[in-house]
């Protein structure tokens, strides 16, 4: 019974000890030291936006690219035969643009 009367006491007792409220702070020397710099002038840069650079758009991709060849080293030619698979790349085309420059294609 009287265990329960002062619990509440003892408990509040040791947390207020437990805790800094207290004890006195230990100064030692001043760990920090002041010092005074020039003074530096700063500019602000005009703030551009910067330039938009756009991918080239996907019309279609390639699955698999098959290449036969045979080279003619004398007249510097490239005989052969490309076999290229290719599906939409988002939306359904109709179309097929090939880049060859300086091929000829039969």
């Amino acid at each position: 019974m009287i265990v329960k009367k002062y619990f509440f006491e003892i408990v509040l007792l040791l947390v207020l000890s437990s805790c800094n409220l207290f004890k006195k702070p230990i100064h030692s020397e001043n760990k920090f030291s002041v010092v005074n710099l020039d003074t530096l002038g700063t500019t602000a840069k005009l703030s551009e936006e910067p330039l938009y650079r756009a991918s080239f758009t996907m019309i279609n991709d390639i699955i698999h690219t098959k290449l036969d060849v045979s080279f003619d080293w004398a007249k510097q030619y490239l005989y052969g035969k490309a076999t290229i698979r290719i599906k939409p790349f988002f939306y359904p085309t109709s179309s097929l643009e090939l880049d060859a420059r300086g091929m000829e294609i039969k």
